[in-house]
């Protein structure tokens, strides 16, 4: 009984987060500055990215933001001390994939599309892959949401995507 309120509580409390960030957006979407949608992104990366990861069952979650000519990343669930992805991130690969074609992508394995690129030393191992665009006012991918679990947990859903 405490263990279901407990994740009631912390559902409404993520709820209540997503409704606030949705009504943010699209007071700023109504207003096409994608200067203005960079910063809410980076103000909001903090928590969307730990808590979406964890409402998904994703063991790692990034997101990435193009800022100008510069891009962004934060991650949760891979230790960069451990991991080169301290080095700046480039477009190849999935990564780039989705904010080239804006479309999402949802796989059970790296090795199920063709653009996947080798990952950096460090890495740890990644299974199926949740990778989902944001868009601008003016239908610019400005960033993503890329969530992943661990080889051999279940591929992530429509439902997930959506």
């Amino acid at each position: 009984m405490v263990f279901a309120y407990f994740l009631y509580r912390e559902f409404k409390k993520l709820v209540a987060q997503i409704s606030l960030h949705k009504r943010h957006q699209k007071m700023l979407l109504k207003s096409g500055d994608i200067q203005k949608i960079r910063e809410s992104l980076g103000e909001y990366v903090h928590e969307v990215i730990p808590n979406a990861s964890q409402y998904l069952c994703a063991d790692y979650g990034e997101i990435l933001i193009k800022d100008g000519g510069k891009i962004k990343v934060y991650y949760y669930g891979v230790n960069v001390n451990n991991c080169k992805v301290k080095k700046v991130p480039t477009l190849r690969g999935i990564k780039g994939k989705i904010l080239r074609t804006g479309e999402p992508i949802r796989i059970s394995s790296r090795s199920e599309d063709p653009d996947s690129v080798a990952l950096p030393e460090g890495h740890p191992p990644l299974g199926p892959l949740l990778g989902v665009p944001i868009f601008s006012g003016d239908g610019e991918a400005i960033a993503h949401i890329l969530l992943a679990r661990r080889p051999g947990k279940k591929p992530f859903t429509e439902e997930d995507q959506e």
